[in-house]
């Protein structure tokens, strides 16, 4: 019963906790006070989670609205895809995330499926040789800050070798765990290995590479699109 235990990941909200049975009422959405025990909403009553879950409700009303349905009849999967290629919903190139679970991860060697104190759900732990490779697939060319996700904990290596494949050229960057600075109440940070121009028609990569140093995670790599002048 004590909601400050962690060791799990994040888990998704079904749309239909939003909306009260059709028979009852088919014009409200409540992305608050929302249909959950109260050990669930433990760890639901959190503003980001607020902030989703109200960008849901405003673009299921906006679809029930131009469709003249009830909001229970709103196609959720529309919604997703629409999250997904248009997260801040105003039109804007949205951020790229290769998680390690992504099925075109390309992974060699042994590696071992870890869920604690990582990104999402889980992340790949290995050490001695081998490497995982995050493939950078982009539509539009453009210059992106690419980030790969770091995870500070017991035992990691004092570096952690990441290579990067831009087209024909590649390049190896070195993440030392002492530079690494952890902030908030987390584990993990974010941490820049360049702002790099990407081809849509090129293939481009990023590889977290296993040594004998120490643990090496493979967690997920974050692509953010650069703003230019007068966009």
């Amino acid at each position: 019963g004590n909601v400050e235990i962690g060791g799990f990941g994040p888990y998704p909200i079904g749309y239909g906790a939003l909306v009260p049975k059709q028979t009852e009422c088919d014009n409200l959405l409540v992305p608050v006070c929302l249909s959950a025990s109260h050990i669930a909403y433990g760890s639901i009553r959190m503003e980001p989670v607020f902030m989703a879950l109200g960008q849901v409700a405003a673009l299921a009303a906006a679809e029930a609205i131009e469709e003249k349905q009830a909001v229970q009849a709103v196609d959720h999967l529309r919604i997703q895809k629409s999250l997904i290629t248009d997260p801040l919903s105003d039109g804007s190139q949205p951020e790229i995330l290769i998680d390690n679970t992504d099925e075109r991860v390309i992974v060699k060697g042994d590696w071992q499926v870890v869920s604690k104190d990582c990104f999402g759900q889980d992340a790949l732990e290995g050490k001695g040789t081998g490497e995982v490779t995050f493939p950078l697939e982009v539509t539009q060319s453009a210059s992106y800050e690419v980030f790969v996700y770091f995870s500070k904990i017991a035992g990691v290596s004092p570096k952690t070798s990441v290579k990067f494949r831009m087209g024909d050229e590649t390049k190896t960057l070195e993440i030392l765990v002492d530079d690494v600075e952890v902030i908030g109440q987390t584990s993990g940070e974010w941490i820049s290995v360049g702002v790099h121009l990407l081809d849509s028609t090129g293939q481009h990569s990023v590889s977290i590479q296993a040594n004998e140093d120490g643990v090496v995670r493979a967690d997920a790599v974050l692509l953010v699109p650069q703003k230019t002048v007068g966009s």
